[in-house]
């Protein structure tokens, strides 16, 4: 069994992941600004962290529109065997980027509620 024989599924399964990540990004940003007022995204946000943080949000995004390009790339053609390489890894790309901004929106928020409760 090959992955080049099912190249327009992978397509599509590719597609469905990068818009699918997508909103999970804007659920990631609306969490991010309900701490936006406790002392410790004040302190995550003077000490630099938070324009790290949106460089790599803001990436993963133009990431993401890239990783669904290629998808449709591969359904476009009869060569679209390049297009569906570049697609799945930037999709190993598009984990890494999600997991990196999840594991930072749970620490920050964890830090904000242990810091605000009593």
């Amino acid at each position: 069994m090959s992955l080049f024989a099912q190249k327009n599924n992978i397509a599509v399964i590719i597609a469905t992941f990068a818009f699918t990540m997508l909103g999970f990004l804007a659920a990631v940003i609306t969490i991010l600004f309900s701490f936006s007022r406790s002392s410790t995204f004040k302190k995550y946000k003077r000490k630099g962290h938070l324009d790290v943080f949106f460089f790599i949000y803001y990436f993963a995004i133009v990431s993401l529109v890239l990783t669904f390009a290629l998808a449709i790339l591969t359904l476009a053609g009869k060569n679209g065997s390049w297009a569906m390489i570049g697609g799945l890894m930037s999709t190993v790309n598009n984990l890494t980027q999600i997991s990196l901004l999840t594991i930072i929106i749970v620490n920050l928020s964890r830090r904000a509620m242990s810091s605000s409760s009593p």
